[in-house]
C-alpha cells in the first residue's frame, strides 16, 4: 500500500453513521424474519407468560437447592476405591446419623448459665425435628448431680467429674468425650452428639448453621463435625461464598457498563439478565439432580459471563443500528442479523467441545456438562425472548410513559400574534446533513468510534432538490394552532346562534 494513498485519519459520529448506512445489508434474511416475529404485537403476551413460567420454576429450584460434596463424585464408576467407599458406608452407615458438637476451648461448665446455654442449644435441634435425641455427658452429669452426696461447686466440679462421674459404670462411656489438662484441673475439650432424623441428615448444613448461630449468640467456642462428610465447612459456606463472588461480579459489571457505555438502560438489562440466567442455571440443574458444590457453582458463575457479553453485544448493536433505521422493530431486525449466528455458536461450542471428556466416567464430569448445557439454554432463551422485549420497553414504552406532552403544558402560552421565521430561499441540503437527527435512542460513546480504514475516501452524491420553504410551512405553521385559538373558535360557534 503506498504511503501517499488518500485516506481519512478518523471518523466523527456523522461520518460513521453515513458509512454504516451505505454498507448496510437490508435484504430479507432468516435472522431479520426471526427478530420481526419475536417482537410482533400478537406474540408479546405468550412471550410474557413463557418468561414468567421459566422464572417461577427457576426460583422453585433455587429454593430446593442441595449442597453436597462426596469423594464418589471424583472417582470413575468402576474404580476399586469407589467400591470400597460404598461397602464401608453400607457396613457403618449408622454413623451418618450422628453429628458431633465439640467445644474446643475451656469453658466454665460449673456455671449454671453456661450449662443451660449448652443444653438449650442441643434441645433446639430436637425441638426443630433435626434430631431425635441428644447424647451428652453434660446432660447426664446434671442428673448425676441431683442424686450424688458430693458437694459440687467451682472448686470441686472438675475432680468430681474426673474421679467420680467418669468412674461410675453408667457414665464410663463418656471418658473419651472429655479431655483434661495435664494437671487434671480443667476441662479443655468436650464432645457431645446429636442423633439425627432423616430431616437432619438431608439438611445437615442447615442444622449446622442453626447450631453455630446459637453458639455465637451466647459466645460459646463450638465447632461441628459430621462423619462421612467430605467437608461440613464447605457445605455451610459454599452458597454464601458463591453469592459474595457473584455480588462482586455484578458490581464490576455495573461500574464498567456505566463507565464504558454510559447507558443506564443497558446496565439494567445487563444486571437483570445476569441474575436471571444464574438463577435459572442453578434452579434447573437442581431439578436435574445436580448437587451444588464448589465446582458446579464455580462453573455456573464462569458460564454466566457469556450471558453478560451477549447482552452487551445485543444492546450495542441495537444502539448503533444506523440513522436510517429509526423504528425499534427495524432495529431489532438489524440486531438479530448482526448477532444471531455469533450468539448461537457461542452457546453451542462449549457444550459440544466438552463432549470428549465423557471418556472419563466420573460423575463430576456429567455435572459440569449439565451446568454448561442449562446455562447455554438459559442464555439463548434470554437472547430470543427477554432482551428484545426489554429493549422495546426502554426505547418505546418507558419514554411514552415519562414524556411530557408539549401541547398540554407550554403551548397555551403562545398567542395568535406569534411571529414565525419562514425561510423563503431554497437551500441545498448536504447529503451528510440528513443524519443530524436528535431522535436517536442511544448515543454512541466516543471511545468506541474506530478510525477509518486505509484508502477510504468519502464520495458524496449530488445535492438533493427540495422545496424547503413549503415543507417548513406545512410542518410548522399549520401545526401551531394552539388550544386557546381552538377554545375561542368553539365559543364563537356556540354564542353566534344565540346572538342571531
Amino acid at each position: 500500500m503506498p504511503i501517499s494513498a488518500p485516506n481519512l485519519s478518523d471518523f466523527d459520529a456523522t461520518s460513521l453513521f453515513s458509512l454504516h448506512d451505505r454498507l448496510l445489508d437490508t435484504r430479507p434474511s432468516i435472522a431479520r424474519a426471526l427478530g420481526d416475529r419475536l417482537i410482533a404485537r400478537h406474540a408479546r403476551y405468550p412471550i410474557v407468560i413463557f418468561c414468567t413460567i421459566v422464572l417461577i420454576f427457576a426460583i422453585w429450584g433455587c429454593a430446593n437447592v442441595r449442597v453436597d460434596m462426596r469423594e464418589e463424585y471424583f472417582l470413575p464408576l468402576g474404580a476399586p476405591s469407589r467400591a470400597f467407599l460404598q461397602d464401608y458406608r453400607e457396613m457403618f452407615g449408622k454413623t451418618t446419623q450422628f453429628l458431633e458438637i465439640v467445644i474446643d476451648d475451656p469453658v466454665e461448665y460449673e456455671e449454671p448459665n453456661v450449662r443451660d446455654s449448652i443444653i438449650e442449644i442441643l434441645d433446639v435441634a430436637v425441638s426443630s425435628g433435626f434430631a431425635s435425641r441428644t447424647v451428652s455427658w453434660l446432660v447426664e452429669f446434671a442428673k448425676f448431680e441431683k442424686n450424688t452426696i458430693y458437694d459440687i461447686n467451682a472448686d470441686t466440679f472438675v475432680p468430681v467429674v474426673n474421679l467420680v462421674f467418669l468412674q461410675t459404670d453408667p457414665y464410663k462411656r463418656f471418658a473419651s468425650d472429655i479431655s483434661f489438662d495435664r494437671h487434671q484441673t480443667q476441662i479443655v475439650r468436650s464432645r457431645m452428639y446429636l442423633e439425627l432424623t432423616q430431616k437432619g441428615i438431608n439438611e445437615r448444613a442447615s442444622l449446622a448453621q442453626l447450631l453455630l448461630s446459637k453458639s455465637r449468640a451466647v459466645h460459646l467456642p463450638m465447632s461441628i463435625r459430621a462423619p462421612f462428610t467430605m467437608s461440613l465447612k464447605h457445605d455451610i459456606s459454599v452458597i454464601s461464598s458463591g453469592i459474595f463472588v457473584f455480588g462482586v461480579s455484578l458490581v464490576c459489571l455495573l461500574v464498567f457498563s456505566l463507565f464504558l457505555l454510559g447507558q443506564p438502560a443497558l446496565t439494567f438489562v445487563l444486571l437483570f439478565t445476569s441474575v436471571a440466567v444464574l438463577a435459572e442455571t442453578v434452579g434447573y440443574v437442581t431439578h436435574w439432580g445436580v448437587p451444588m458444590n464448589a465446582i458446579t457453582i464455580t462453573m455456573a458463575l464462569s458460564a454466566n459471563m457469556l450471558a453478560s457479553v451477549i447482552v452487551m453485544a445485543f444492546c450495542y448493536s441495537y444502539s448503533v443500528s444506523g440513522k436510517q433505521q429509526m423504528r425499534a422493530g427495524v432495529r431489532i431486525q438489524y440486531t438479530f442479523q448482526a448477532t444471531f449466528l455469533p450468539v448461537v455458536f457461542a452457546c453451542l461450542v462449549p457444550v459440544i467441545t466438552y463432549l470428549p471428556l465423557f471418556a472419563v466416567d466420573a460423575p463430576i464430569i456429567i455435572h459440569i456438562w449439565k451446568v454448561l448445557l442449562v446455562n447455554s439454554a438459559a442464555t439463548l432463551i434470554h437472547y430470543l425472548f427477554f432482551i428484545p422485549n426489554l429493549c422495546l420497553l426502554f426505547s418505546i414504552h418507558m419514554p411514552a410513559f415519562t414524556s411530557v406532552n408539549c401541547t398540554d403544558c407550554c403551548c397555551d402560552m403562545e398567542d395568535d400574534s406569534s411571529i414565525y421565521y419562514i425561510p423563503t430561499t431554497a437551500r441545498a441540503v448536504h447529503p451528510e446533513g440528513i443524519y443530524q437527527h436528535t431522535s436517536y435512542t442511544y448515543s454512541v460513546p466516543k471511545s468506541m468510534v474506530n478510525g477509518g480504514p486505509p484508502n477510504y475516501l468519502a464520495i458524496t452524491g449530488p445535492p438533493l432538490e427540495s422545496n424547503y420553504a413549503g415543507d417548513y410551512v406545512r410542518a410548522n405553521v399549520e401545526r401551531t394552532r394552539t388550544r386557546r385559538a381552538r377554545r375561542i373558535s368553539e365559543v364563537s360557534r356556540t354564542l353566534l346562534p344565540k346572538l342571531l
